[in-house]
């Protein structure tokens, strides 16, 4: 073998972290995100606890999902072994956890705290794998150290954060909880399908992919999604904790400050994004295959068609926050219906026009690329969109 793990046993990865990231958007029905903006910090304790209780049963049912899906052969789940279903239990649960106290955090502008947690929860992620080669490795060691990587990162933060925690939750009552999710009832009724459908024109492709070209080809398809995404994943992510922050300390007290908070933002990304995107066009190729070995050639095809739809991917996700802020929920569900129907039809036709899996993925690619453009110009017309008390503004150029 030319590589610790073969391209089969990364599609089988991939599929599985498809579906994570697919379900992990349901098990706190949206109301996580609201923690950042809570009108109280009892009402965002409230939440918290609510989301912490909500998780378990929620993640049960949707492991329960999986299993059913990779029996009836749907939508390329297929590949995973039933034991994926189990896996999946303590992933979603230790996600959710993570990404529920991160927005605790991000309330209070603890953004080194994010950052260093973070950072240790991707390590592990990527080492934990290699210490389960000498034991066979495969799927399961890939597995096996997503979900180490994974109760890492929750560890870690609680154990710093722990006393801030039982402050923050003592003395709260059922009767709290109640009244700050009646608080935010958008959050299910119209966050949530929002949030479903984006993820899972996200990340469905890979387990559709599969179900077309194989595990195999899923696996060249899951390496390129990592070797774009994760290192401009981190800075997205730190970039988006920050500007949802700030936006929403701005948006009501001074709109023109959030306006220039969004197009400075805009710009950073673009330029900070940019660079590294057009490297790669030039350097990732080869450099992958002197990396991966000459086993992975077929996936450096796909990693130079995979550049627009990561790229505008990199600008727009953290930008999208502004959708909570000013409440553009049921507008991003358009959007997001549209993207979905997008990689609907491009995954649909490959068949039956003979495409190649890099014909595929180039076309995946620049429909979701030209998606997340019109979503840009959505955002920026939500942004002046008037909030109750604000006076109606104008988009500069709208007529």
């Amino acid at each position: 073998r030319d590589s610790l793990y073969l391209p089969a046993d990364l599609g089988r990865l991939g599929a599985f972290l498809a579906f994570l990231g697919t379900a992990a958007v349901a098990t706190a029905l949206r109301y996580d995100i609201m923690i950042v903006a809570a009108g109280s910090e009892l009402e965002a304790a409230a939440l918290l606890a609510g989301v912490c209780w909500l998780t378990a049963p929620l993640s049960l049912g949707c492991s329960a999902v999986l299993a059913w899906l990779i029996q009836a052969h749907l939508l390329g789940f297929e590949v995973l072994p039933l034991s994926a279903a189990l896996w999946m239990f303590p992933a979603l649960v230790t996600t959710q956890l993570f990404f529920t106290l991160r927005y605790w955090l991000m309330r209070g502008e603890r953004f080194r705290d994010i950052a260093r947690v973070t950072v240790w929860q991707n390590v592990v992620r990527a080492l934990a794998p290699i210490f389960f080669v000498p034991l066979g490795g495969g799927w399961t060691g890939l597995v096996a150290g997503e979900v180490i990587g994974r109760c890492a990162g929750l560890g870690s933060m609680i154990r710093s954060q722990g006393a801030a925690l039982r402050a923050a939750l003592t003395g709260l009552a059922h009767g709290d909880v109640w009244r700050a999710f009646k608080r935010y009832p958008e959050s299910p009724a119209a966050g949530l399908p929002s949030a479903l459908i984006d993820a899972a024109s996200t990340l469905l492709p890979l387990p559709l992919l599969a179900g077309i070209f194989g595990a195999t080809a899923a696996g060249y398809f899951a390496l390129v999604q990592r070797a774009l995404q994760l290192p401009l994943g981190l800075i997205s992510r730190n970039v988006a904790d920050v500007f949802h922050a700030r936006l929403a300390q701005h948006a009501r007290q001074a709109p023109s400050a959030a306006r220039s908070l969004f197009a400075r933002t805009s710009v950073f990304l673009v330029v900070i994004g940019g660079v590294p995107s057009l490297a790669a066009v030039v350097v990732a190729k080869p450099l992958l295959i002197l990396v991966m070995g000459p086993r992975w050639a077929p996936a450096g095809e796909l990693l130079v068609a995979m550049i627009p739809w990561t790229f505008t991917m990199f600008v727009v996700s953290p930008l999208s926050r502004a959708v909570v802020v000013y409440g553009g929920q049921v507008l991003k569900l358009v959007y997001d219906v549209l993207s979905l129907v997008a990689v609907w039809l491009v995954i649909w036709w490959a068949p039956r026009g003979g495409w190649t899996l890099a014909h595929t993925v180039w076309w995946l690619s620049w429909t979701q690329a030209a998606a997340f453009v019109v979503y840009y110009f959505l955002l920026v017309s939500l942004l002046y969109r008037p909030l109750p008390g604000e006076p109606g503004l104008q988009a500069p150029g709208a007529t």
